[in-house]
C-alpha cells in the first residue's frame, strides 16, 4: 500500500468544508465532523462480486469490487482532481487468469473549501472488470483475490486497505450458469457505464482553448481522467447548460496530449443525462 503517499496527503489536506455547488455538482450538504482517529475499515466496506454463479472455463464474465462508504466521507475517481488518491486494486490471480482493465462510473463533481474540485463518490461505488480464464486450467474451483488501497476524505482524510476475494466452482465452456453473488448490483452497474462517443460530438481544438459541441444538448459536463491534456479553471468551466462546452488549455502545466475523460450529455429540461467515454487526439497527431 502506497502509504506513505497517502498520509502525506492526508496531512497536507486538513479540513475540508463544502460550499453551495450547481445542479450537476455534488448536492451532498457538509459531511459531520469526524474524529481523525476513526478507523478506516469502518468507513469503507468492500466485498468482490461476480455476475456469474461459477467462473467459466475457457471464458469471461464480469467481477465487480462493490464498495460501501460511511455518509459524508467520499473516495476519488481515478480523475485530474485537486486532492486526494484514487482507489488503488492489485488483483491476486492464479496463473493464466487474466483481469481486464477497470471500468469507473461517472464520478460527482465536488467542490471544496479554498476552490479546490476533485471528482469524487459519495456513498457507494461499483467498479467492473472483465475475468477471463484460460482453457488449460483445469480445476474444479477457482479464487479469485484483489488487494484495495484507498484514501476516504471528510473534514480529513485517512488511508485504508483490505483484501477481498470470492472463491466459485469453475464450469466448463457452455455449461449453463446462473446469476452470481451481487448480479443484479453489477447488471445495474452495467447499465449506467459510459458509452463512446456521441456520433455528432464536434471538437474544435485551438492553441489555449477546446470547444465541444453536441447539437441540441441541454447540458455538457466534463470530467477529465488522470491522463487527460492539462485544462484550467474547471470549476468554472467543466460544465454548461447549453450545447456548447468551452474548456481552457493550461499551457503552464505539463501531462497528457489527449482529451481524455467522461462527457455527460442531458437532452433537454429534466432529460436522463447519457454518458460517454472520450478519448480525442489533437488533430495535428499522426493516425
Amino acid at each position: 500500500m502506497r502509504l506513505v503517499v497517502s498520509c502525506l496527503v492526508a496531512a497536507s489536506l486538513g479540513c475540508h468544508t463544502e460550499h453551495p455547488v450547481s445542479e450537476q455538482q455534488s448536492a451532498h450538504p457538509a459531511p459531520p465532523v469526524r474524529s481523525v482517529s476513526t478507523d478506516p475499515v469502518e468507513l469503507v466496506s468492500a466485498e468482490l462480486l461476480c455476475l456469474t454463479d461459477a467462473y467459466p472455463s475457457a471464458g469471461e464474465t464480469v467481477l465487480g469490487l462493490h464498495l460501501s462508504i460511511e455518509p459524508g466521507w467520499h473516495l476519488y475517481w481515478r480523475g485530474a482532481n485537486d486532492t486526494g488518491l484514487p482507489l488503488a486494486v492489485d488483483w491476486l490471480l492464479p496463473p493464466g487468469v487474466e483481469v481486464g482493465p477497470l471500468q469507473w462510473p461517472v464520478p460527482e463533481r465536488y467542490v471544496s473549501t479554498g476552490d479546490l474540485l476533485d471528482h469524487v463518490f459519495f456513498d457507494e461505488l461499483t467498479l467492473l472488470a472483465t475475468l477471463r480464464i484460460p482453457a488449460a486450467l483445469s480445476v474444479d474451483e477457482l479464487t479469485v483475490a484483489a488487494q484495495l488501497d484507498w484514501l476516504v476524505c471528510a473534514e480529513a482524510c485517512l488511508p485504508g486497505e483490505r483484501t477481498v476475494e470470492l472463491s466459485l466452482p469453475v464450469r466448463a465452456a457452455g455449461a449453463a450458469t446462473h446469476p452470481g453473488p451481487g448480479a443484479a448490483l453489477l447488471e445495474a452497474a452495467l447499465a449506467v457505464q459510459p458509452a463512446g462517443a456521441p456520433a455528432d460530438l464536434v471538437v474544435d481544438w485551438s492553441v489555449d482553448q477546446l470547444r465541444l459541441t453536441v447539437p441540441g444538448a441541454q447540458g455538457l459536463v466534463f470530467y477529465p481522467r488522470d491522463d487527460c491534456l492539462p485544462l484550467d479553471d474547471l470549476i468554472a468551466t467543466g460544465e454548461t447548460t447549453g450545447d456548447t462546452l468551452l474548456l481552457s488549455r493550461d499551457l503552464r502545466m505539463h501531462g497528457g496530449t489527449r482529451l481524455r475523460g467522461i462527457l455527460s450529455v442531458r437532452d433537454g429540461p429534466g432529460a436522463r443525462v447519457h454518458s460517454h467515454r472520450i478519448d480525442i487526439a489533437p488533430p495535428d497527431d499522426p493516425p
